[in-house]
C-alpha cells in the first residue's frame, strides 16, 4: 500500500498541465499504524504501486504565480535594505528588516546598528508628523532585526530608517523606505474529500484537501499533512499558494483492514506566519470493507479517473475590468491481468471502448507494435493524448491504458485589450459523468467494468467592495475501482480440462 502526495493548483486541476500544477515526493518514513496504512517515498518520475503516470509536472514549491503585495525596500546605491510588517487576527504586527532576503533562511551580510520607525497617521502619513516614533540603538545582532507593536491597523504606513554597516566600502549605509501594513497570509482548510465514502481493502483511495488563502495581501508556503487516525501519514512540504488564491492536496492511500478511518488534512508550518491557525484542519471519514466479486470476464482490473476536475474563476474590479477563467482536466486509467490463458496471439489490433454516463467518450481499434520483449504498444496519440500497452507472458495478459485531456478558456475586458478571448484544448472533448465503463477487446479476450465518479465542489469568494470582488469554484474528480473474476470461475485451460473429464 503506498501513500502518493500530490499538489494542483487552482489554474491547472490534473497532472498533464505543467502551468499551475505542483506535485511532491512523499517522505522518507513508513509508518504502519495498527496495521491499517504504508507509505513509501514516491520516485521523482511519479511512479506508483501500479504503474506510472507521465511526466511533465513542477515542484510543489516553485511559485507557480505570486500575487503578493511587495515589502518595502530602499537602497543607497550599495546597500539594500528590505522590510515587511505583518498583522494577525489578534492585531499583533511585526515588523521585520533585513539585509538579506526575508525567510531564506540565509544569514543577512552586515550590520544594521540602528533602526528607527515612525507609525504614520492613516489619514495623514506624514513622516514629518507621526503618530509616535520608536528608536533602536547600538544594534550589533547582524543583518536582521525584528520587533512586534500593537495598536496598528491594517493598511497603515510605517516609516523606517536603517543603519548599516559592513557592506559599504567605506562608512555607514544609510536607507529610507516606507512600509505598509499586511495582514498576514491566512491559511485555511476549506474542504477534504475522499474518492468514495467506502472502499475495498487494497483498493486505491484518493483524499483531496482544498487549502485557500483568505487575505490576498500575501502568499505563503505550509506543509500539506495527512493523519489517518491521529498518526501522520505523509505530507507534502513547502507547497506554495497563492495570494488569495487556492490549491488541491491530493493523497492517493489504501488499507489492508475493514472499519472507519478518520482521515484529518492539516495545513502547517506557515511561512511566513498564520493569520489564524484556529482554521488549518479539515476532518472526514472513510469506510473499508471486503472485496466482493466483479465481472465474469475472467480479468483482475483497476482504475477510473484521479487527479481531475473542474476550476471556475472570475475577478470583477471596481472599474469594470473583469476576467474569467475556465478550465477543465481529466485523467483516466485502466490496468488488469488475466492468468491461464494458453495459445494467446497478440492482436494487430486493440478495441477501446469508454463511457461515461451513457456518453461515449472513445470507442474505436487502435493498432498494436512491438514494443520490448512479449510487450505491444499503442503508439502515444497526440490527438487524443491516448497510450496503452499489452503484454503476454507466463500464461497472462497484462493490459493498461490511460489518456488525458484538457481545456481552458480566458475570457474579460480590460482598458488596454478591450474585450478579450483565449482558448486551448486537447485530448478527447467530453464532459465527466457520474461513473465510467471500459470495454477493451484483446483478440478473443475482453476485459470491461465501471466505477462511479465522486465530484465535490468548493466555493470560495472575496469581496473587497460594490463589484469588486473574485470567486474561485473547484470541483475535484475522482473514482477509482476494481475488478476480480467471480468466485470459482475457471480459467480457458482448466475448462477444457473439466469438459474432457466429463466426456470420458
Amino acid at each position: 500500500m503506498i501513500t502518493n502526495a500530490q499538489i494542483s493548483t487552482r489554474l491547472m486541476v490534473t497532472l498533464f498541465l505543467v502551468i499551475g500544477l505542483v506535485t511532491t515526493n512523499c517522505s522518507d518514513t513508513n509508518l504502519s499504524p495498527e496495521g491499517n496504512t504504508v507509505t513509501e517515498t514516491v520516485v521523482s518520475d511519479f511512479k506508483t504501486k501500479k504503474g506510472g503516470v507521465p511526466a511533465g509536472l513542477i515542484s510543489n514549491s516553485q511559485k507557480y504565480n505570486d500575487s503578493s503585495m511587495p515589502s518595502a525596500s530602499g537602497s543607497d546605491g550599495e546597500a539594500t535594505v528590505t522590510s515587511r510588517a505583518l498583522i494577525d487576527n489578534n492585531g499583533n504586527v511585526d515588523l521585520e528588516v533585513t539585509t538579506g532576503e526575508l525567510d531564506s533562511g540565509e544569514t543577512a551580510p552586515g550590520t544594521i546598528t540602528k533602526i528607527q520607525v515612525k507609525a504614520l497617521d492613516t489619514d495623514n502619513p506624514d513622516k514629518d508628523n507621526p503618530d509616535w516614533t520608536k528608536n533602536y540603538n547600538k544594534l550589533r545582532d547582524g543583518g536582521y532585526f525584528s520587533t512586534s507593536y500593537t495598536g496598528l491597523e491594517r493598511g497603515q504606513e510605517v516609516f523606517v530608517h536603517a543603519n548599516v554597516k559592513g557592506i559599504k566600502k567605506k562608512g555607514t549605509a544609510v536607507v529610507f523606505m516606507t512600509e505598509t501594513i499586511k495582514a498576514r497570509p491566512d491559511i485555511k482548510l476549506i474542504g477534504v474529500a475522499p474518492s468514495a465514502e467506502e472502499v475495498l481493502v487494497d483498493d486505491d483511495v484518493i483524499i483531496t484537501a482544498n487549502i485557500a488563502e483568505g487575505n490576498a495581501d500575501l502568499g505563503a508556503t505550509t506543509s500539506c499533512v495527512l493523519y489517518i487516525d491521529g498518526n501522520e501519514i505523509d505530507r507534502a512540504s513547502n507547497v506554495w499558494v497563492d495570494a488569495g488564491d487556492v490549491v488541491s492536496c491530493q493523497f492517493t492511500t489504501s488499507f489492508d483492514a475493514t472499519g472507519e478511518k478518520n482521515i484529518v488534512v492539516s495545513a502547517e508550518d506557515v511561512t511566513p506566519g498564520d493569520y489564524d491557525s484556529s482554521n488549518n484542519s479539515a476532518y472526514t471519514t472513510v469506510t473499508v470493507i471486503e472485496p466482493e466479486t466483479a465481472g465474469p470476464n475472467g480479468f483482475y482490473w483497476s482504475g477510473g479517473t484521479f487527479m481531475s476536475g473542474e476550476y471556475y474563476y472570475e475577478r470583477y474590479y471596481a472599474n469594470g475590468n473583469y476576467e474569467v477563467r475556465e478550465n477543465k482536466n481529466y485523467l483516466v486509467y485502466f490496468y488488469g491481468n488475466k492468468s491461464g490463458v494458453s495459445n494467446f496471439s497478440m492482436p494487430s489490433k486493440m478495441g477501446i471502448k469508454i463511457t461515461s454516463s451513457d456518453q461515449i467518450v472513445i470507442d474505436q481499434e487502435f493498432p498494436l507494435e512491438p514494443d520490448w520483449g512479449t510487450s505491444y504498444r499503442i503508439p502515444w496519440d497526440s490527438e487524443l493524448r491516448l497510450y496503452g500497452n499489452i503484454n503476454y507472458s507466463s500464461n497472462t495478459i497484462y493490459f493498461n491504458v490511460n489518456f488525458n485531456t484538457s481545456s481552458q478558456v480566458y475570457y474579460g475586458f480590460n482598458e488596454y485589450q478591450g474585450d478579450f478571448y483565449n482558448s486551448y484544448s486537447s485530448g478527447i472533448d467530453f464532459d465527466m459523468g457520474d461513473d465510467l465503463t471500459f470495454e477493451f477487446q484483446i483478440g478473443d479476450q475482453t476485459a470491461s467494468g465501471s466505477v462511479i465518479v465522486n465530484s465535490n465542489t468548493y466555493e470560495y469568494r472575496q469581496d473587497y467592495g460594490p463589484n469588486d470582488y473574485y470567486l474561485n469554484r473547484s470541483t475535484n474528480i475522482n473514482g477509482w475501482g476494481s475488478g476480480q473474476p467471480e468466485v470459482g470461475a475457471e480459467s480457458e485451460d482448466e475448462e477444457g480440462e473439466n469438459d474432457e473429464e466429463e466426456e470420458y
